[in-house]
Formats: C-alpha cells, sequence, structure tokens
C-alpha cells in the first residue's frame, strides 16, 4: 500500500529546469523540484528556486521525468513570495493529477517520504541535444524531528514549519513532503544545524548533523487559495 502511494505522488512531482545564455552560448540546469497542487497546472516550489540569476533566465517544466517524455514548456508565474520562500507557478496546458494537501499538523517523529531530484546534472549528446535518460527522481524516508516557530534563515527567509533528520541537497528545494497517506505537509526548502553551544565555540574536529527544513504547507494556505 505504502508503495502504491509513493509511485502515484511520484507522477505528480517534476525537476524545474533553469534555461540562460552567457557569452552567446545557451546552458541548462536543474534548479529544484515542484509539485502540483491544483488542476489547471497550478504547481509549489521554493522562491529561491525559481530566482533568477541571469537577465536572460527562463525557467522550464520539463514533464515528469522520468515517467513521461521530457517536453518543455515555459512557466508562468503567479504569486513569488520572497519573504516566506514560496513560489505559486502554472503550467500551461497541464491536465494530470495533482497533490492531496493535509488538513492538520504532523507530529514528532512521524514519518515522511520526500521526493525530489538531488544532485541532478542535465547531459547533452555529441550534437549538443539535451539527453534526460539518466534523470532518476529519488525518495527520501526521514522522520519528523521537531516543529519550529518563525525561523530567520541567514536573515533572508522566515520559515514556519517541521525539522526532519536529512539535510538538503541541491535539487531537492522545493519537494513535498508527504504523509503516509500520500497527503502534503510540507515543502522542502533548506538544511539548518542544530547547536547546542556556539559554533565558533567547537573543536575543529566536531561535526553536526544537518537537519532539513521543511515549510508547513498550512501557513501558506493563502496562496495556494488565491487560484
Amino acid at each position: 500500500m505504502q508503495d502504491t502511494i509513493i509511485q502515484i505522488n511520484e507522477r505528480k512531482t517534476f525537476p524545474i529546469f533553469h534555461q540562460w545564455k552567457e557569452n552567446g552560448l545557451a546552458n541548462l540546469e536543474i534548479r529544484g523540484t515542484g509539485f502540483f497542487i491544483k488542476n489547471g497546472g497550478y504547481f509549489l516550489t521554493a522562491h529561491h528556486v525559481m530566482s533568477d540569476t541571469h537577465n536572460t533566465s527562463k525557467f522550464l517544466y520539463g514533464g515528469n521525468i522520468p515517467h513521461s517524455k521530457h517536453q518543455f514548456k515555459i512557466i508562468q508565474e503567479i504569486i513569488s513570495d520572497s519573504k516566506r520562500d514560496i513560489y505559486l507557478g502554472r503550467v500551461i496546458d497541464y491536465s494530470q493529477d495533482y497533490c492531496n494537501i493535509r488538513k492538520s499538523k504532523m507530529s514528532i517523529n512521524e514519518s515522511t517520504n520526500i521526493i525530489g531530484y538531488p544532485d541532478s546534472k542535465v547531459e547533452f549528446d555529441n550534437k549538443g541535444h539535451v539527453v534526460l535518460a539518466n534523470l532518476k527522481q529519488t525518495i527520501i524516508n526521514s522522520k519528523i524531528n521537531n516543529y519550529y516557530p518563525p525561523l530567520n534563515y541567514k536573515s533572508r527567509y522566515n520559515y514556519t514549519g517541521y525539522f526532519f533528520h536529512n539535510d538538503i541537497k541541491q535539487g531537492i528545494s522545493g519537494s513535498p513532503c508527504f504523509d503516509n497517506n500520500g497527503d502534503v505537509f510540507g515543502i522542502a526548502v533548506a538544511s539548518f544545524v542544530i547547536s547546542p553551544v556556539p559554533e565558533t565555540s567547537l573543536p575543529r574536529i566536531h561535526y553536526l548533523p544537518m537537519l532539513g527544513v521543511a515549510i508547513d504547507i498550512l501557513t501558506v494556505r493563502d496562496i495556494i487559495n488565491t487560484t
């Protein structure tokens, strides 16, 4: 039953591509993960995934890879909240299924599955064509460590949500966090060190574990309900 739930949600999650030109050359990379939340192609991801880094930037939906053939479509911005690190976008002409949203908070030590595209890279063949055959989704099994009040992250974002027992690698940002029923309760956005003492006072050989940070999706219902 659990495998079936995961397989269903894999098809509602996709990589977000960033295309730009530099010195006359076209570049393409995977910036993060998005997931559909409403009919009509509406999806959520993290704001920092969609932040422009070049004046020629375009952000693209490439399909539900590897479950379908890639077909690039330009993403339409609906709302970009730079304070809460939330982005609501739309893929036009998308009519597939979308994720269910959990209506209550998660409990400490409750299990979660996070679906995304960590450390994914775009490859090209000898003719310069995009090759995505080796692009894979990753399912991260974790547990809720704690619920945090508004957390100021790097003096840039104000997060309210969960810590979980995995760090966030590049490509996972924006990924949906599912409960055991397959409902989305959070959006993976960052990694954070919880230190009992100031880090500067720790010996160099002391390594602190990284915890993942997930925004509580209930705290951004105002954005979801705008569509």
